[in-house]
C-alpha cells in the first residue's frame, strides 16, 4: 500500500506565466544587518504600506536578504515599483531585478507556487478568508476565531493557518495567533518590544491588513499569550461541515481555490511512499493496558496531599477519592507530606499561580514516589483524566525501583542490552544522559560528559548529539556496536483530501433520502476506512536511500472521529557503518500509556529517559 505524504512535485509553465505576470526580485545592499539597521529597514511596513494601491498580487521571502514580488503584467511596473521602494525607508539600500528577461528561469518552483499561493489573499470568499501579509499566506475559518467573555463581545484572538512550500518542496503547515493589542500585558517579550510588532486589523471584508496612522481600531500583533495556546484539529470527519473548520479541511478548499485560480501556470502534486511495512495494532490494546495499570495500581497504597489547603481544594480531595475507588477500587487516604512505601498524589497550583515564588514544583521528597496534580488543569475532569494520573504514577514507581513493569520487557524477546540516549540544554549548557535496558526489563541509567580524550562507550551518541546544528536530533539507539539515529523531519501523512471531502457530502446526501440510515456507509465503515485514512493509522515504515522511515498514526481500531494532530514522519539514520536494526524496535511505540491512549512517536523507553531526567534536575 502507499501513504500519501506533504511533499509535492512542482511542474511550472513559464511560457504562460510571462504572458500573464511579471516577477521582480529585490535585494538588500545591507552587508552587515543588525536590529538597528536590519536587511529592511521597516521590513513589515515597506512590505505592507507600499504595495497596497499598487499592481502587488503578492511578495515571498527567501533568506534574509531576498524577496520576490508578483504583480500582473505591465510595462511600467518597473518604474512603479522602484518608486514605490525608493519612499520606502531605507529605499537606498534596496535594488530591483526583474526576472522576466530570463524567463523566470532564476526563480525557484517553490517560491513561483508560494507567490501564487499568496496571491489568493487578494480574493476573498464566502466559505474562507485568506490573508496575504508581510509575504506570508495565512487562512482562517470564522470558528477559530476567540472573543471576550459575551458572544457579541470584541474580538481577543485570531488563530491563522499558515501554509508555507519550502525548498525541500514540502507543504508545511503552522498555527500562528494575532492577538488583540489590549491582551499586551498577557503576552511575554522578548527580542522585540510591543511598539516593534506591526499592527494589523480585520477590514470590512474580514481579512487582517495593515493598521493605518490615523486608524482608532484595536490592532492585532502577532503574537500568542502566555497561557493560552490555540489549537486546531488536524482532522474532524464528524460531517462535511465540522471537515471544512478543521486544518485538513482549509488545506482542501485553499489547494481547490489554488488550482482553479492558478492551475493553468503550476501544477502542485502530492508525493506518496510506496512499499510500506506495517505494524498494526492489536486491537483493544488501550483496554488491555488499562486492566494491567488497574492491577499495578492497587499493589501499594495511594496517598493524597493536599497542599493547597482551601475548601476548593478540600473537595477536589474527595472527588480525586470518588475517582479513584470507583475506577480502581482503592482507597487513597489524606497526608499531610509524602511518604516512602506509596504512591502520593500531591495537589498544587498552576506554575503561573506562583509567579516564581516558592513554587511546590520544586520540592523535593527523597525517597518518595510523588506525581503533582495541578488544581487548575484537573478541577473539571477528575474522572477522565485518573487513567493518566495512575500511568505517571506507575511510571515514577517504576523509574525508583530501575524497572519497567507497564509492558512485560521478556515479552519482546530480545536477548541483548538497548540503549536509548538524550541530549538536554540546561541553562544552554548540553547535558547527556543514557538508559540501559536489560533483556529481563531492570535498566541503568547515567549521565555522561562529552570527553574526547577518555574515551567510552557512548562517546559517539555525544559526539551525534553534539554536531546537531540543526536540532533535528530526537534521540539516540545503540545496540552492541551499532548506533541508530532518530531525527525530526518535515514530513507529515495526508489522507486523501479531496476524496475525504468527497464522501462526507455523499454521507450527508445519502442520509438525508435514506430510509435506514444505518444502512448507509460512513466514512469510518471497513469499506472506507483504509482507502480514506491508510496514511493515518497503526504504525508503518519504508527504506530509502539507505535510510529508514517511520510513523506512528492512530490506531486502526475504533478509529476516532477526530484526529488532533497529524503523523509526523521521521527518519532512521544508521551511524557510519553501523547496522540499521530499528525495524525490530517498532513494538516499543505499540503501548498507549505514553500518550493518554494513543501510540506513542518515539520508542516509549524515551518516556522514561526523560522522566528519570526530570527527576535528576528538577526534583
Amino acid at each position: 500500500m502507499e501513504s500519501i505524504i506533504n511533499q509535492v512535485a512542482i511542474k511550472v509553465d513559464r511560457e504562460k506565466l510571462l504572458k500573464t505576470y511579471d516577477i521582480f526580485r529585490i535585494d538588500s545592499q545591507v552587508k552587515n544587518p543588525s536590529k538597528k539597521n536590519p536587511y529592511f529597514p521597516n521590513g513589515a511596513k515597506m512590505v505592507d504600506v507600499p504595495f497596497e494601491n499598487s499592481n502587488v498580487l503578492s511578495v515571498v521571502f527567501e533568506g534574509g536578504k531576498t524577496f520576490y514580488v508578483l504583480l500582473k503584467h505591465n510595462e511600467h511596473n518597473f518604474r512603479q515599483l522602484n518608486g514605490e521602494l525608493v519612499k520606502s525607508d531605507g529605499g537606498n539600500n534596496i535594488i530591483s531585478n526583474d526576472e522576466r528577461d530570463t524567463g523566470f528561469k532564476q526563480v525557484p518552483e517553490h517560491v513561483i507556487a508560494q507567490l501564487l499561493l499568496n496571491s489568493l489573499g487578494t480574493y476573498e470568499t464566502d466559505e474562507l478568508k485568506f490573508n496575504n501579509i508581510t509575504g506570508h499566506f495565512y487562512c482562517y475559518d470564522a470558528s477559530w476565531i476567540k472573543r471576550f467573555k459575551g458572544e457579541d463581545a470584541p474580538v481577543s484572538q485570531i488563530p491563522c493557518l499558515e501554509l508555507k512550500i519550502t525548498k525541500d518542496l514540502v507543504l508545511k503547515w503552522s498555527i500562528q495567533t494575532f492577538s488583540s493589542a489590549t491582551l499586551r500585558k498577557e503576552i511575554e517579550f522578548k527580542a522585540k518590544k510591543f511598539e516593534e510588532y506591526p499592527q494589523y486589523i480585520l477590514s470590512r471584508n474580514q481579512t487582517l491588513r495593515r493598521k493605518p496612522k490615523d486608524s482608532k481600531d484595536v490592532g492585532f500583533i502577532a503574537r500568542q499569550t502566555k497561557k493560552d495556546k490555540n489549537e486546531i484539529t488536524f482532522l474532524d470527519i464528524r460531517g462535511i461541515e465540522y471537515y471544512k473548520q478543521c486544518k485538513l479541511g482549509v488545506i482542501t478548499n485553499v489547494l481547490k481555490k489554488f488550482n482553479e485560480k492558478c492551475g493553468k501556470f503550476v501544477e502542485v502534486q502530492f508525493l506518496s511512499i510506496p512499499n510500506l511495512r506495517e505494524l498494526v495494532v492489536e486491537p483493544k490494546l488501550s483496554e488491555k493496558t488499562k486492566a494491567l495499570i488497574g492491577e499495578l495500581i492497587k499493589k501499594q497504597p495511594i496517598r493524597i496531599v493536599d497542599a493547597i489547603g482551601d475548601t476548593y481544594s478540600s473537595d477536589f480531595v474527595d472527588d480525586l477519592q470518588s475517582a479513584l475507588k470507583e475506577r480502581f477500587s482503592v482507597q487513597a487516604t489524606v497526608i499531610k507530606h509524602p511518604k516512602k512505601g506509596c504512591l502520593n498524589l500531591r495537589i498544587i497550583h498552576d506554575k503561573d499561580t506562583y509567579d516564581g515564588g516558592n513554587d511546590p514544583h520544586n520540592d523535593k521528597f527523597e525517597g518518595c514516589v510523588v506525581q503533582h496534580i495541578t488544581y487548575e488543569n484537573f478541577k473539571t475532569n477528575v474522572t477522565s483524566a485518573i487513567n493518566t494520573v495512575a500511568e505517571e504514577l506507575l511510571i515514577k514507581n517504576d523509574i525508583q525501583g530501575r524497572t519497567i513493569s507497564l509492558v512485560d520487557w521478556k515479552e519482546y524477546n530480545f536477548l541483548d542490552d538497548w540503549t536509548f540516549g538524550l541530549r538536554i540544554m540546561d541553562d544552554k549548557t548540553p547535558r547527556f544522559f543514557f538508559m540501559t535496558i536489560h533483556p529481563d526489563g531492570t535498566f541503568d541509567f547515567e549521565e555522561l560528559e562529552l570527553d574526547l580524550f577518555n574515551m567510552n562507550k557512548f562517546n559517539d551518541c555525544m559526539e551525534i548529539f553534539d554536531n546537531d546544528e540543526d536540532g533535528i536530533v530526537c534521540g539516540t539507539i545503540q545496540h552492541g556496536e551499532s548506533i541508530n539515529i532518530i531525527q525530526e523531519t518535515d514530513l507529515r501523512t495526508l489522507p486523501d483530501m479531496f476524496e475525504v471531502e468527497s464522501q462526507l457530502k455523499r454521507y450527508k446526501q445519502e442520509v438525508a433520502v435514506a430510509e435506514n440510515k444505518r444502512s448507509v456507509k460512513g466514512v469510518r465503515s471497513t469499506q472506507y476506512k483504509e482507502q480514506l485514512f491508510g496514511s493515518c493509522i497503526d504504525i508503518k515504515c519504508y527504506q530509502k536511500d539507505g535510510c529508514q522511515y517511520y510513523y506512528s498514526g492512530v490506531s486502526g481500531y475504533g478509529l476516532n472521529s477526530t484526529i488532533q494532530c497529524a503523523a509526523n514522519i521521521r527518519k532512521i539514520l544508521p551511524y557510519k557503518q553501523s547496522e540499521l536494526f530499528f525495524e525490530q524496535l517498532l513494538p516499543l511505540m505499540s503501548v498507549t500509556f505514553v500518550r493518554n491512549g494513543q501510540l506513542t512517536v518515539v520508542p516509549f523507553p524515551f518516556k522514561y529517559l526523560r522522566e528519570c531526567i526530570q527527576q535528576m534536575l528538577y526534583t
